[in-house]
């Protein structure tokens, strides 16, 4: 089965510890993978050229896949949700099912602002 992972980037803090992140998983997990990132404008140029620069998808052993969605209509529409942790993106986990596919009935989110 496919496994679905999740996080919301933004920042140059959030590349390093995506791009270790993911060349830990790459390492150790042999299944399917999709990867949802979650980011705002900035992050999300830099994630795509980050991603395309390693070529994951001609990875022979394991089969990668990965989408990156906006995060500002969202971070909007729930402004008005205060939270004691710093960071746009508290909230916004709240509607991780709203922000994903359809397609998508489990995923684990991988918090980078812990």
């Amino acid at each position: 089965p496919m496994l679905h992972l999740a996080s919301f980037v933004a920042g140059s803090d959030n590349y390093m510890s995506v791009e270790r992140l993911l060349k830990s998983i790459l390492l150790f997990h042999r299944g399917p993978i999709h990867y949802h990132f979650i980011a705002n404008t900035i992050s999300r140029e830099v994630l795509s050229a980050l991603l395309q620069t390693w070529q994951i998808e001609n990875c022979e052993r394991i089969t990668v896949r990965w989408s990156i969605y906006e995060s500002e209509d969202d971070r909007d529409r729930l402004g008005w949700i205060r939270s004691s942790r710093d960071g746009a993106f508290s909230p916004m986990k709240l509607v991780l099912d709203e922000i994903l596919p359809l397609y998508v009935d489990k995923v684990c989110l991988i918090d980078f602002s812990l």
